[in-house]
């Protein structure tokens, strides 16, 4: 019998199963306080590195990672397990009370939205979870699932979300 390969694609990426014990409150609060210390500094691409245009990042980065990737990250101190908006998309999900395909079409796009944050430099001086929770309502806001549902209305789910991260939320209809 001769051997064969059996190809089957699949359409959906393939993820590890969520842990509960990682969606709880207690890593929350750790990735919150964490973000304090890890987030880079505003200015570091205005006063620090001049010379690096954003288009030019990726270049650098390659070129330094295959050169000395262990000798620069211990010397420059970067910490490469740093907190992004990614990471707290789901805490927020599981707080909401919604049925999962909701949650999944909110995922999707709020990744989308936290994705073409990464891309402008003006939202580097926010913190991760501040950009997560602005790309949730955002995706909210751009499925019109607002209309339908109380909690998922700008105010309350913006509230809801400030409190879950503990920062003011913008007053009056300041995303108008």
């Amino acid at each position: 019998m001769e051997h064969q390969l059996l190809c089957c694609e699949v359409e959906t990426i393939r993820r590890a199963y969520l842990d509960a014990n990682l969606l709880n409150d207690r890593v929350l609060q750790t990735m919150l306080k964490a973000e304090e210390t890890c987030s880079p500094s505003v200015s570091y691409f205005k006063c620090v590195q001049k010379e690096i245009l954003p288009y030019m990042r990726k270049i650098v980065a390659t070129w330094m990672l295959e050169q000395m990737e262990l000798f620069l990250v211990n010397k420059l101190k970067w910490n490469l397990a740093a907190i992004t908006p990614h990471d707290f998309i789901e805490h927020f999900l599981t707080k909401m009370p919604l049925a999962e395909d909701t949650k999944q079409i909110i995922r999707k796009h709020a990744q989308t939205f936290v994705a073409l944050c990464a891309t402008d430099i003006k939202f580097i001086s926010n913190p991760p979870s501040m950009i997560a929770a602005g790309s949730v309502v955002a995706a909210v806001q751009g499925l019109h699932l607002g209309n339908t549902n109380t909690f998922l209305s700008y105010q309350c789910l913006t509230h809801f979300l400030s409190q879950v991260i503990k920062c003011d939320p913008l007053p009056g209809d300041a995303h108008q």
